[in-house]
């Protein structure tokens, strides 16, 4: 099974947000519209889940986003996704991307070149 998790922010467009969910619906993709710092997260996704590839996050942190901002929707948020997957018996892989945030203004080196994060 594969299912999606959006929030639907307004950081980028919803109404393509909505056009793409759409795309992935009428492919058999289910679309669930969830924070994942909601309370009742573990209720509303599946418990035989074999992997996770956890891509949300706030992109583009900036001087003008608050580090409560941060912490709530990217730290938080993760934490919540990760006790989630805790409780998962099949669970074989958790895969979390890192966002362009990460390295900074400078995001063609090599992998073994440690990130310069631009933002916290």
């Amino acid at each position: 099974m594969i299912l999606g998790v959006d929030n639907f922010s307004s950081h980028y467009d919803v109404a393509l947000k909505k056009l793409n969910a759409a795309s992935l619906k009428a492919q058999n993709i289910p679309i669930i519209h969830k924070n994942l710092n909601d309370s009742n997260l573990a209720e509303r996704l599946p418990k035989d889940l074999d992997y996770i590839f956890h891509f949300a996050a706030q992109p583009g942190i900036s001087t003008t986003s608050t580090f409560n901002d941060y912490l709530e929707n990217n730290v938080l948020a993760t934490k919540a996704l990760v006790d989630y997957a805790l409780g998962l018996s099949n669970l074989k892989l958790f895969i979390n991307i890192g966002t362009s945030s990460v390295y900074g203004l400078e995001a063609a080196f090599k992998e073994d070149v440690p990130p310069k994060p631009a933002s916290f």
